[in-house]
Parts: structure tokens; C-alpha cells; sequence
């Protein structure tokens, strides 16, 4: 059985996540699987990669073919690098301890790069916020200072005007009086149709609850007529059958 390690989708739309397995060649991409090896999440920066080391190298060992992604994330988690190491100790070109340590020499390098990279991709990711903070101050100011000139532009006119206005506060406070007597009349005969239109519903209320009562009276009335009725006629079946007894 041709056994392959590959990628095996999960998650939203538009926000995958992928279980690294090894399954059988022949079988579909989310089908059975033989074994769960890992998780693979691009979504975050820096990818989220986390695999069962020990049972990776087992499998390639073994002899499972990777696909071309699955063979990128192993070979970045050191899987190929120790099984080359372990390849060259089956050969005899050194012993376990020696592959151990060239494994540990690679792996802290590797590290060390990837620690560099995310350094300089955190600097340069700061660089450009700082960078855009300053193009947004500088708009800013820029914005303040029109708005600046416009108020300078609008308040020098005004200033010129100035003493003539002065002659003329009496009249401002007149109109001002004018207008708030006219508001003070316009809310008073709100008020006042606010409380035409509440007696008018309650009037309406009343009218509806006396028709309500009437119209219950009469029902009343005639049920109380259909019920000597129904006497009459029963008491009339009475005598009739009295009659065609005797």
C-alpha cells in the first residue's frame, strides 16, 4: 500500500486549516487516514506549525512519499535533516551522539535565523506604522491650519463691522424676546389640542364602552327569550304525549 503525507483541509471558508496525515495514495484529500501527524495554520503570521517529530521521521523511515506543501512544513521542522542524519548512522559514517549533535547545531542555526527574520519583519512592520502616523500628524496639521486661515479669513470682515453692530444690541434682545413669546404661544396651544384630542378619546372610550353594554343587555335579552322558547316547546311535547298515552 503506496502511503502518502499530505496536507487534509479543516476549517471556515476562507480561513483554512490544515491536519498534516499519512493516508493511503488512492484514497480522497479529507477521506481516511492512517495517522494524524500534525497541525499546519496559515493564518497567522508566523504560521502556526506543530507535528508529532519522532513519528514524522518514523514514517519517511518507512518510506512515505510527502506531497510538495507537506515536504516544505517537515523540511522546515528539521524532519529531513534528521533523517539524513539517521540515514548516514545506518551507514556507519558516525555514530548517534555525533548525529545528535550536528541535529542540535542545525536546528539552534535555524532558529536563530528564523529569530532574525521575525526581528526584522516586526521592525520594518513598526517602521511603516510609525511612518504612517507621521504622514497622518502631518495632515492633520495641515487640515488645522486651512481650517485656521478660513476662521482668520471669516473674522476679519466681522471685526471691521464691529462698531456698527455695537449700536444695534437693543434691538438683537427685542428680537430675541419676540421670538421666545412666539415659541412660549405656539407650546401653549400645543398643550391645549394635546388635551382637546385626550377628551375626545376619552369621549370616544365612553361612547364605545355604552355600546359594549347595550349590545350585552340585548344578547342577554335574547337568550333569556330563546330560553322560554325551549320551555314552551317542551312543556307543548309534555301534553302531546300526555294525549297519546291516554
Amino acid at each position: 500500500m503506496a502511503t502518502r503525507i499530505r496536507l487534509q483541509r479543516h476549517g471556515k471558508k476562507g480561513k483554512p486549516i490544515y491536519h498534516l496525515v499519512v493516508a493511503d495514495q488512492r484514497a480522497p484529500r479529507n477521506g481516511k487516514f492512517i495517522e494524524k501527524l500534525g497541525l499546519y495554520n496559515p493564518n497567522v503570521s508566523p504560521a502556526i506549525i506543530d507535528i508529532n517529530f519522532d513519528q514524522s521521521v518514523d514514517w519517511l523511515m518507512k518510506g512515505a512519499q510527502p506531497s510538495d506543501t507537506a515536504k516544505a512544513i517537515l523540511s522546515h521542522k528539521g524532519v529531513y535533516m534528521k533523517k539524513h542524519l539517521l540515514m548516514g548512522v545506518a551507514k556507519g559514517a558516525f555514530n548517534e551522539e555525533e548525529a545528535e549533535k550536528r541535529f542540535n547545531d542545525w536546528m539552534s542555526s535555524k532558529e536563530q535565523k528564523i529569530t532574525d527574520q521575525k526581528t526584522n519583519v516586526d521592525k520594518a512592520n513598526a517602521d511603516a506604522h510609525k511612518s504612517k502616523i507621521d504622514a497622518e500628524k502631518l495632515v492633520n496639521s495641515e487640515r488645522a491650519k486651512s481650517i485656521a486661515d478660513k476662521l482668520n479669513a471669516a473674522t476679519a470682515p466681522a471685526a471691521e463691522e464691529a462698531p456698527a453692530a455695537e449700536e444695534a444690541p437693543v434691538l438683537k434682545k427685542l428680537l430675541l424676546l419676540k421670538k421666545l413669546l412666539l415659541l412660549k404661544k405656539l407650546l401653549l396651544l400645543k398643550k391645549l389640542l394635546l388635551l382637546k384630542k385626550l377628551l375626545l378619546l376619552k369621549k370616544l372610550l365612553l361612547l364605545k364602552k355604552l355600546l359594549l353594554l347595550k349590545k350585552l343587555l340585548l344578547l342577554k335579552k335574547l337568550l333569556l327569550l330563546k330560553k322560554l322558547l325551549l320551555l314552551k316547546k317542551l312543556l307543548l311535547l309534555k301534553k302531546n304525549q300526555k294525549k297519546i298515552n291516554k
